[in-house]
């Protein structure tokens, strides 16, 4: 009987644990996105409006909430993740989650990784304003993506130093030899074989890629960039 009794007991810390831990980050995740564009700006790089653009694109591909975790808290987790720099101990400390559960959210459905980087170049005295960076050298913005492996599966380069990166990616995906993003997330569109593997995926449409776009255009407007400058206005 005492052992049973002491068994409710934990049982009922527990609960009240898990629901102050439930609370503290509902409160935390509207610190960022609830109260200011200010604040959402500072944290995810984008504002309130552009980061709901952004939720319900990713609803629309297959994103979906599962227990407890909104598709705002992956979105937000992923973000913060992106902005600062951050360990996944850090993320799962802020939003009171495990380390395996950041993990599992952030690398889902990771196809690779993209940026674009400056090469210093000579080009002649009148075309030096269009080569010029925003810190002054003259260079060219060069766009590499490379795939999950670590292998580079695609670069660009010949755009003025000038040119922002969104402009240099628009101009990769409109080409008809350019960056083709792979398949997307689980959906209902038509099955393909991976590998071993089948799934029912579907490729990015032309009207994705383009929301997808506007909505970079937007956090650019807003003077969006990365801690260490390499997303540029």
């Amino acid at each position: 009987m005492k052992l049973r009794f002491m068994f409710i007991v934990m049982y009922f810390l527990l609960m009240i644990r898990t629901f102050q831990f439930h609370a503290t980050r509902l409160q935390y995740l509207d610190s960022i996105i609830g109260n200011s564009d200010i604040q959402c700006v500072n944290q995810l790089r984008m504002d309130r409006r552009t980061f709901g653009l952004l939720c319900e694109l990713l609803r629309s591909r297959g994103l979906k909430a599962t227990g407890s975790l909104a598709v705002e808290e992956q979105v937000c987790m992923f973000l913060h993740t992106l902005s600062h720099h951050v360990k996944n101990r850090t993320i799962g400390s802020r939003f009171f989650r495990s380390g395996e559960t950041v993990s599992r959210y952030f690398n889902s459905n990771c196809f690779g990784a993209l940026d674009g980087t400056y090469i210093r170049v000579r080009v002649p005295e009148n075309d030096k304003p269009r080569y010029r960076t925003r810190k002054g050298e003259i260079a060219t913005n060069v766009l590499g993506v490379c795939s999950q492996d670590m292998k580079f599966i695609f670069v660009m380069p010949g755009w003025e130093g000038s040119s922002s990166d969104l402009r240099v990616l628009r101009d990769a995906l409109n080409k008809p030899t350019g960056l083709k993003v792979p398949a997307g997330m689980e959906s209902g569109g038509p099955s393909h074989t991976t590998g071993n593997k089948t799934g029912s995926r579907r490729a990015w449409t032309k009207d994705e890629e383009e929301a997808m776009l506007n909505i970079l255009d937007a956090v650019v407007a807003n003077g969006g960039r990365a801690d260490n400058g390499t997303f540029k206005s």
